[in-house]
């Protein structure tokens, strides 16, 4: 048991670091849903440039989800830390 499970009670974390982990992921998930609409309005300029708008947009939505996911894990580290 580390120190916070001995002074909060483990099951007291348990639960604060779930509510923690659901918040982070939910309120990313929904700005990356966001920002996939913007690219998914936008990505037809790219034809512009002699390029397939589809294959760019599957690039860069990748890219886009590639980035969410890391930004959850650094989201979820700063809360964790700071509970």
């Amino acid at each position: 048991m580390n120190e916070k499970d001995r002074i909060h009670g483990k099951e007291e974390v348990d639960n604060k670091t779930r509510k923690i982990i659901l918040h982070c992921v939910d309120s990313t998930w929904k700005q990356h849903l966001e920002n996939m609409e913007i690219l998914k309005k936008g990505i037809n300029l790219v034809s512009y440039g002699q390029k397939d708008p589809v294959v760019e947009y599957r690039i860069t939505g990748f890219e886009m989800f590639e980035e969410m996911v890391y930004n959850i894990g650094e989201r979820v580290s700063k809360q964790v830390l700071l509970m």
